[in-house]
C-alpha cells in the first residue's frame, strides 16, 4: 500500500477538456492541483486564477520538475502527446493522457514503451469505461446475462464542425482517429475480443458545393472480431441537432444498449422485458464519467497500482483507427495481427 498523501497533479493543456480535468482535480479530495500549463499564457493564467492554482506556466518541463508533482494530465492536441509523454516519463511522473495516444501506430507503441521503461504508469482517457451506463453494460456482459457477444453497433455523432479541415487532421488525426476512437475501445472492451479485420467507407456530408474534394466528416466502419463477432461503428462530426452517442451489444440470448435515455445510461432488452429509466441530459451522464475516471486513477496512483486503462489499450485503439482510415481511403479490407 502506497502513501495516502494528496496526489500532486499538473494539468497540461487547459482547453475545454483540460479545464474540466483541472476543475475536477481542484474539487476532489485526495488531489492537489499543483500547476497549470498552456502554450497560451493568458489562458494558463486565467485558469490558474479561477482554480486558485499556485503555479502556471507555458513550459511543461518547468511544471513537471516541481518536486511535489507526482502525476500529470495531458489534454493538449493529439500531435503533441508523444513529446509530452516522453517528457513526463523523463521525470517519472504518472500520466493520464487524453485520446488518441498518438497519430501513428509507431508513435503510440513508442509512448507505451517509453513510459514503461521509465516506470511511469500511463493511462489513456477512455472515460466512457467509467460512465455508469457503460460500466453496467460491461458488468452485464461479463456476467453472461446476454450470452456470448455476437454483434457490436456504435453511433457517434458530434455537432462540432471543422474536424475535417487540413489543420484538424494535422492536430487530431481526423474522424476515424479523433472522433471514433472511443467506439473502437468500447468494441474491444465490451465484445471481450480483439478486432482482426477492418473495412470502411467515408465521405464529406453534406456534399461539398465548391467542387473541391473535402476530407471526410462521416464514416461507417465494419469490424470483425477474433471471436467471430461482427461490428459496425458510425461516426459523423457535423450533426447539428446535438451530441448523440449510442452503443449496443447483441448477445446469443439478449441485448444490452447504452444510450441517453436512462438514468443509468443503459437499457437492457431481454426476451422477458425492456428495462430503462429516464435521464435528464448528456452533461449529467458524462460529468460523472470524468469524475469517476479521475477518482479511480488517483486511487490507483496513490496505492501504487496499475492504471485501469493502460497505454496498451490506447495503442490498440490507434491501430484500429488507422486501419479504418486506410480502409476508407483504399477500399481494402485491412487485416490486423
Amino acid at each position: 500500500m502506497g502513501t495516502q498523501a494528496p496526489l500532486g497533479v499538473t494539468v497540461i493543456g487547459v482547453g475545454s477538456m483540460g479545464k474540466r480535468h483541472a476543475e475536477n482535480v481542484r474539487r476532489s479530495t485526495g488531489f492537489r492541483l499543483l500547476g497549470i500549463v498552456d502554450v497560451r499564457s493568458e489562458v494558463a493564467r486565467q485558469v490558474a486564477e479561477q482554480l486558485e492554482c499556485p503555479f502556471w506556466t507555458t513550459h511543461a518541463e518547468e511544471a513537471l520538475a516541481h518536486p511535489d508533482c507526482r502525476a500529470v494530465i495531458i489534454a493538449t492536441t493529439a500531435n503533441t502527446h508523444p513529446e509530452l509523454i516522453t517528457l513526463a516519463a523523463r521525470y517519472r511522473r504518472d500520466i493520464l493522457c487524453e485520446k488518441p495516444l498518438a497519430l501513428t501506430v509507431e508513435l503510440a507503441d513508442q509512448c507505451v514503451a517509453t513510459a514503461a521503461a521509465a516506470g511511469s504508469r500511463l493511462q489513456v482517457g477512455f472515460m466512457r469505461r467509467f460512465d455508469p451506463g457503460y460500466a453496467r453494460a460491461k458488468s452485464v456482459i461479463t456476467s453472461g446475462r446476454i450470452g456470448s457477444p455476437l454483434l457490436f453497433h456504435a453511433i457517434s455523432r458530434d455537432r462540432t464542425a471543422g474536424l475535417n479541415t487540413p489543420e484538424a487532421l494535422r492536430l487530431h488525426g481526423g474522424i476515424f482517429l479523433d472522433s471514433a476512437i472511443h467506439d473502437y475501445d468500447l468494441a474491444r472492451w465490451l465484445m471481450e475480443s480483439e478486432v482482426v479485420e477492418v473495412s470502411a467507407i467515408a465521405g464529406s456530408l453534406p456534399l461539398p458545393t465548391s467542387g473541391q474534394p473535402a476530407n471526410p466528416n462521416a464514416g461507417i466502419v465494419q469490424l470483425r472480431f477474433a471471436s467471430g463477432g461482427l461490428g459496425v461503428a458510425e461516426v459523423y462530426s457535423q450533426a447539428h441537432y446535438g451530441y448523440d452517442i449510442r452503443t449496443e451489444v447483441i448477445g446469443s440470448h439478449s441485448s444490452i444498449r447504452v444510450d441517453q435515455s436512462a438514468s443509468s445510461g443503459c437499457t437492457l432488452l431481454t426476451p422477458e422485458s425492456v428495462q430503462s429509466d429516464f435521464v435528464g441530459d448528456y452533461l449529467e451522464r458524462f460529468a460523472a464519467a470524468y469524475e469517476a475516471e479521475l477518482r479511480d486513477w488517483g486511487d490507483r496512483m496513490r496505492n501504487d497500482q496499475p492504471p485501469a486503462v493502460p497505454g496498451e489499450e490506447g495503442a490498440a485503439a490507434v491501430r484500429i483507427s488507422l486501419a479504418a482510415r486506410q480502409a476508407a481511403a483504399t477500399g481494402e479490407r485491412i487485416r490486423l495481427s
